[in-house]
């Protein structure tokens, strides 16, 4: 004999699911007994059903590196036309994030590592390849 799941209590667990919540959180939340929520969390069906939609929504959504680069691209050019500078900001330096453009790394050949030491030439070198 299968068990109905309501479907408003379950649209409360997956909202309190989607804003991090415990499941027992989840349960009392959607207005579950405390005495259901703590014994009985890891049986309930709902919450089951819940995870299972979560997953099959964000499998739908499609998320993908490219969207959100694009999405973030669009952002700017709306913040652009509007004028809001700190929005245009925000998507540029999450945009030079995305293209590692704000890491402070040293590139070091093997050489260097396996010596230990840097040569006066290999440092001036680096020097050079900063300024630019």
């Amino acid at each position: 004999m299968s068990i109905k799941v309501n479907p408003i209590r379950k649209e409360k667990v997956k909202q309190a699911k989607l804003k991090g919540k415990s499941d027992k959180a989840c349960l009392l939340e959607a207005g579950y007994s405390r005495a259901t929520a703590e014994h009985h969390a890891s049986k309930m069906s709902v919450l089951d059903c819940v995870e299972k939609e979560i997953l099959q929504e964000m499998r739908a959504s499609n998320v993908s590196v490219d969207g959100i680069v694009r999405n973030l691209y669009e952002d700017r050019m709306l913040a652009e036309k509007k004028m809001d500078i700190a929005t245009m900001a925000r998507c540029d330096e999450l945009l030079g994030k995305f293209l590692a453009m704000f890491t402070d790394k040293q590139e070091v050949s093997t050489l260097e590592k396996q010596e230990n030491q840097f040569s006066l030439n290999r440092l001036a070198q680096i020097r050079q390849e900063e300024k630019q």
